[in-house]
């Protein structure tokens, strides 16, 4: 592609190829069969020279065939808490506390007043969960109440 020079701009002057440098009879070296058709050949076996090992395709075994089974944990039962605050709330309670006991379950103890404004009945209660333990320690608190 001829180069014209731009307007206003100085001519540059390319060095010209000389016969030295690209002959007249120049000609590609004729390619190889293989080559020419883009594939490449499988490579020959050498003998002596084992061929390389096809790895099996790794399969992640399922649980079950490890023996792992997951145990379903039954569905637990469901609490209206909005019925646990009403049943507080008459009660009086004047302290909830919660604590999560080291070998599992829940330990619940309210705080129950008394005739006597110095003094509260405390009333414990345990459980797995702290639905039960929370319904444990009301019913032991309604008891009280009553006998009171």
């Amino acid at each position: 592609m001829p180069r014209w020079p731009i307007a206003n701009q100085p001519v540059r002057n390319l060095p010209q190829a000389t016969p030295w440098q690209v002959p007249a009879n120049h000609q590609l070296m004729p390619l190889p069969a293989y080559l020419a058709t883009g594939v490449n050949p499988q490579p020959t076996k050498a003998r002596g020279v084992s061929a390389e090992p096809v790895s099996a395709k790794f399969v992640l075994p399922s649980p079950e065939s490890l023996g792992v089974t997951a145990h379903l944990q039954p569905a637990a039962p469901v609490v209206d808490w909005n019925a646990i605050q009403a049943r507080m709330d008459r009660l009086g309670v004047l302290r909830y506390q919660k604590d999560h006991l080291p070998a599992g379950g829940v330990r619940v103890m309210l705080l129950l007043p008394t005739i006597d404004r110095t003094k509260a009945q405390p009333v414990e209660a345990q459980a797995e969960t702290e639905a039960a333990a929370i319904a444990l320690a009301l019913g032991a608190g309604e008891a009280w109440m009553q006998k009171k």
